[in-house]
């Protein structure tokens, strides 16, 4: 059967067309797509592509499909009819047919189970309400539909922490600050593997860290006891 593109690539999964080609694969009656040369026919120009359909397939064949890149096989015409400048010559052909009698792998040709071609559409529903229930219009004013964040600045002491640059942690590179600073920093860089744990920033009242699973920054709050 001989076919455009619309055939592979037409509807959304679970439409009409997405669903006619399930049924093919579902039945194994398809053997191999072959796409052929562009400016093959009279008419058209556009890529061209044979099914080859087939009810009793070989035991080799079962649950299988076979694609066919066939578009640089074909001898170009010395003089053009409409559209038609190229046309798919007998040693081309006899070569694309020993192809597909056997079946396997080459420069231009793969075979793929049938569940390659397989496609399930999924659907994601993103909320404003967090693990907790509570969504970010409740912290809004009346009124208003959003609010510009402003970036938190982190201070320890004398040195005030604005931007990060993370590479790996080195000591030698903290005896410039302040002694109470670098005596702070030095036990957490001396145990550090950065490449196991992850960055926790600590201020006075919290802590901050990236959370991974949930890919957003949490906050924990500090508590002391006695």
């Amino acid at each position: 059967m001989v076919h455009n593109g619309s055939t592979l690539f037409s509807g959304d999964a679970g439409s009409a067309e997405s669903n006619i080609r399930k049924w093919m694969l579902d039945s194994d009656i398809v053997e191999a797509v072959i796409q052929l040369p562009t400016d093959e026919f009279f008419n058209t120009g556009i890529y061209t592509y044979l099914w080859v359909l087939n009810k009793n397939k070989q035991p080799v064949c079962k649950d299988k499909v076979m694609l066919i890149n066939a578009s640089e096989k074909f001898k170009p015409l010395k003089k053009s009819k409409g559209s038609k400048r190229k046309e798919v010559d007998e040693s081309s052909r006899l070569e694309i047919v020993e192809t597909l009698t056997e079946y396997q792998n080459n420069d231009y040709a793969r075979v793929f189970d049938k569940e390659f071609f397989y496609f399930n559409k999924q659907a994601i529903m993103l909320t404003n309400v967090d693990e907790h229930g509570n969504s970010f219009e409740m912290k809004l004013k009346e009124g208003k539909k959003s609010e510009k964040l402003t970036p938190t600045k982190l201070t320890n002491g004398e040195r005030e922490l604005t931007e990060f640059l993370i590479t790996a942690f080195d000591s030698t590179q903290y005896e410039s600050l302040s002694d109470t600073f670098a005596q702070d920093i030095k036990p957490f860089v001396a145990s550090l593997d950065y490449k196991e744990q992850p960055l926790v920033i600590t201020t006075v009242t919290a802590q901050y860290w990236y959370d991974a699973g949930q890919e957003t920054l949490i906050k924990g709050i500090k508590i002391y006891s006695r």
